[in-house]
C-alpha cells in the first residue's frame, strides 16, 4: 500500500513532513547515544552512563514543563529510544545474506530444533533441588547461553558441551551479594529472581537495553507477598538495573496476582522446589492456559512433588523431588512449524526428529495453521512428519499471538485470505508485507495478499526472529529476499541457515567438541552467518 501526499489533507501533509524530520533526527540521536555507549564498552564499563541519561531526562523534563506537558506520560519513550541506541550499541554488525526461491521438493529429515523453555525450566528444577540432570539435545542458543551464564554467576556451575546441558548435585546457589546479568529474555530474569526467594540479602540484577523496557512494577505484589521488594535503580523506570531485597520468610500460601506476568508464575512453581516446605500457589484465569505455565506443572508432575492439584490450584512439597537422570526436551513448536511448513513452497516431505507435545496450547496452533493451509502432519513419540495435500480448497487463515508470523508467510504463499482480530497484530501483518513489497487489500473478511510484482527496494529488516523465520519462507516462494539482519535468527537457532543453504535435503551439521566454561567470564564466541 502507498499514500498519497498530493491527495492527503493539509494537516497529514503537515505530519508527514515533520515526521520525515523527526526520524531522520531520532536516528541521528540514536547514533550519537550508541557511539557513547560504544566507546564505554570499549572502556571495559557499562553501556549507560548514568549521569549523561540524567542530564538529558532533566533537559527532556524542562521543555515539557514549558510545554505544559506532563513528564510521567513521556518517560516511557525516552527510555524507549535510549533503549534503539544501546542495542544498536550490544549489535554485531551482521553480514548480508540472501535467500533464493527454491527449486525442487523438499526431503527433510533432521532433528527437530527443541524447546529452549522447556530446558530451562527442567535445569531450574534441577538447581532447586539440588539433584543432577543432564539435558540432551537443546537448542544452544543465545537464550539459553544467557541463562547459563547468569546461573553461573550464583555458583550454579552449569556446563554445556555442544547439545549437552549438565546440571550438578547438590548446588548451592549463592546470590546474597551477587550482580546478576539477566541478558535480554524477559523468562530468564523471572527464573533469576524466582530462584533467588529462600537466601535473605540482597542481590543486584542487571539486563540488556531490550529488558530496560520491560515494566516490573506489575510484579511488585508478588514479591510483597512472598518477602521481597524490588528497588529501581533508575530514577523514573521500573526495570532493571534493581535491587532485589529478601527477608527469606516464604509463605506457605501464594495468590499469585493478575495483573503480574505469566513467565513470574511459571518460575515461582519451579523456584517452589527451593521452598523449605510445602507451599501452595493459587492463580487466576487470565494465566490458566500460558504454555510456560502448563509445562512446568508438567514438569512437578513428572518429578513427583504435586500433592493435590486442581484447575487453578496446585500444591508442592519439594522434599518429595526425583529428578530423572536425564531428560531430551521436546520439540519448540513455533520454530518446528517453519520447517514443516516448507513443503507447502515446492512440495516433498519435512520430518522433524523428537517429541512433539500436542498439550502444550502454542502446539495446537501451529497443527491448526498447518492443516488450515493444505498440510498434514503426522507425529509420535519419535517425530512429526509434514506433507502437501494435494487438491486442498483454501478459505481463510486465522493468525494470533506466536503463530501470526507464519500464518502471515502462508496467507502470502497460498493467497488465502489473513484474519487477524488483533489491531497490533494487523500492524505488525502489514509492516511485514510492506517490507516485502508484497500487495495486499484490507476487507471486511480479513487480509487479502497478492502475487508480488517488484522486489522490495531495502533489504528485509525482521522486527524479530519468529518475522525472520517468516519472511525465509516468503523468499523460497517469491525471492531472492536479501536480509538487513540474518543475527537475529541466527540467535535463537543456530543451526537455521545451515539448513537453508543445503535446502531440499539438508545434512545434520557434524559434531566438534565445543565446551562452554562454568565460570563466569565473557562470552566466548560469537555465531556469525556464513
Amino acid at each position: 500500500m502507498t499514500h498519497d501526499k498530493k491527495s492527503a489533507p493539509p494537516l497529514t501533509n503537515q505530519l508527514l513532513r515533520l515526521d520525515r524530520d523527526l526520524t531522520k533526527m531520532l536516528i541521528r540521536r540514536s547514533q550519537l547515544l550508541a557511539q557513547s555507549a560504544q566507546e564505554r564498552k570499549e572502556r571495559k564499563q557499562s553501556l549507560v552512563d548514568p549521569g549523561q541519561e540524567k542530564r538529558l531526562w532533566v533537559l527532556w523534563q524542562q521543555v515539557l514543563q514549558e510545554s505544559g506537558m506532563d513528564p510521567r506520560h513521556w518517560r516511557h519513550i525516552f527510555q524507549t529510544i535510549n533503549g534503539l541506541a544501546y542495542g544498536q550499541a550490544e549489535r554485531t554488525p551482521d553480514r548480508p545474506l540472501t535467500v533464493y526461491p527454491a527449486t525442487s521438493a523438499m526431503d527433510v529429515d533432521l532433528p527437530g530444533p527443541t524447546d529452549t523453555a522447556e530446558a530451562r525450566l527442567w535445569s531450574t528444577a534441577a538447581l532447586a533441588s539440588g539433584q543432577p540432570l543432564q539435558l540432551n539435545g537443546v537448542l544452544a542458543n543465545d537464550t539459553l547461553h544467557e541463562f547459563v551464564t547468569a546461573a553461573n554467576q550464583v555458583e550454579a556451575s552449569l556446563s554445556r558441551q555442544e547439545e549437552q546441558l549438565a546440571c550438578p548435585a547438590d548446588t548451592t546457589l549463592h546470590f546474597n551479594g551477587a550482580t546478576v546479568h539477566a541478558g535480554g529474555d524477559f523468562f530468564n530474569l523471572a527464573l533469576v529472581m524466582m530462584l533467588s526467594l529462600p537466601e535473605p540479602g540482597n542481590t543486584k540484577i542487571t539486563g540488556s537495553s531490550l529488558l530496560r523496557l520491560e515494566d516490573l512494577s506489575l510484579t511488585t505484589e508478588l514479591f510483597a507477598q512472598l518477602g521481597s521488594r524490588l528497588v529501581f535503580l533508575t530514577p523514573g523506570s521500573n526495570s532493571v538495573p534493581l535491587r532485589m531485597e529478601r527477608s527469606g520468610h516464604l509463605p506457605a500460601e501464594v495468590d499469585f496476582p493478575d495483573q503480574a506476568p505469566a513467565a513470574f508464575l511459571a518460575a515461582l512453581l519451579m523456584a517452589g522446589l527451593r521452598f523449605p516446605r510445602r507451599c501452595v500457589i493459587r492463580w487466576g484465569d487470565r494465566h490458566a492456559d500460558a504454555p510456560e505455565v502448563i509445562r512446568a506443572l508438567d514438569i512437578l508432575e513428572r518429578i513427583g512433588v504435586t500433592i493435590s492439584r486442581s484447575e487453578r490450584t496446585v500444591a508442592i512439597d519439594p522434599g518429595r523431588a526425583q529428578l530423572p537422570q536425564s531428560v531430551t526436551p521436546g520439540l519448540d513448536p513455533v520454530l518446528s512449524s517453519f520447517l514443516l511448513a516448507l513443503p507447502r513452497i515446492k512440495g516433498g516431505q519435512v520430518r522433524l526428529q523428537g517429541r512433539l507435545d500436542t498439550a502444550n496450547p502454542v502446539t495446537q496452533s501451529m497443527l491448526g495453521i498447518l492443516g488450515a493451509s493444505g498440510l498434514h502432519c503426522d507425529h509420535d513419540a519419535q517425530a512429526v512428519v509434514s506433507t502437501l495435500q494435494e487438491g486442498t480448497t483454501l478459505d481463510r487463515l486465522r493468525g494470533y499471538g506466536p503463530i501470526l508470523p507464519l500464518a502471515t508467510a502462508l496467507s502470502a504463499i497460498t493467497g488465502a485470505t489473513l484474519q487477524v482480530d488483533d489491531p497490533a497484530e494487523r500492524r505488525a501483518v502489514v509492516s511485514f508485507l510492506d517490507q516485502l513489497a508484497c500487495p495486499y487489500k484490507i476487507t471486511d473478511h480479513g487480509l487479502n495478499p497478492g502475487k508480488p510484482s517488484a522486489a522490495p527496494e531495502l533489504p528485509f529488516a525482521a522486527e524479530g526472529p519468529n518475522w525472520g523465520l517468516a519472511g525465509a519462507l516468503y523468499g523460497l516462494r517469491f525471492g531472492p529476499l536479501q536480509y538487513a539482519n540474518p543475527g537475529d535468527i541466527s540467535s535463537a537457532w543456530p543451526k537455521f541457515w545451515r539448513i537453508m543453504r543445503h535446502l531440499p535435503k539438508p545434512q545434520a551439521a557434524p559434531q566438534t567438541p565445543k565446551t562452554e566454561a562454568t565460570d563466569n567470564g565473557k562470552r566466548r564466541r560469537r555465531r556469525i552467518v556464513k
